[in-house]
């Protein structure tokens, strides 16, 4: 959830925010789907009860994941 935050905080013109959304092309292998760094950092946000603009705030995003 920190590196979610610093990823968070980057410029758009960014190379690691632009990585976030980078959807690559390809065939799908035969079973389940692994699991991405976003699919984890969404799964973590929602046991956190997190938003998005809460993890840019470092303050906030550090107190709901000491609770």
């Amino acid at each position: 959830m920190r590196w979610f935050g610093h990823v968070e905080r980057k410029d758009l013109s960014d190379g690691v925010k632009k990585c976030v959304n980078l959807v690559i092309g390809g065939k799908n292998r035969k079973g389940r789907p692994k699991k991405t760094w976003r699919n984890r950092v969404d799964e973590g946000m929602r046991k956190l009860k997190l938003a998005p603009i809460e993890a840019r705030d470092r303050n906030e995003g550090r107190r709901k994941n000491n609770e």
